[in-house]
């Protein structure tokens, strides 16, 4: 997968997955310094509701790690 459509793919993610409680501009705008720190905002997310599938997740790590 190129990265564009990567990236495409992460916005799809965040507008679907994230957008119910967070503006689709400052969800993609976070940038954790690990994937450690990335995943447990996600799981932090998820426990608030979020529905988000593993693949999903590995994605959203990716990009927000990048």
């Amino acid at each position: 997968t190129s990265g564009s459509s990567a990236g495409a793919d992460v916005v799809a993610i965040v507008d679907q997955r994230c957008s119910t409680c967070h503006p689709v501009d400052r969800a993609l705008a976070f940038r954790a310094g690990s994937a450690t720190e990335a995943q447990a905002l996600i799981d932090d997310m998820i426990r608030r509701g979020a529905q988000v599938t593993t693949e999903e997740q590995q994605a959203l790590v990716q990009y927000f790690t990048q």
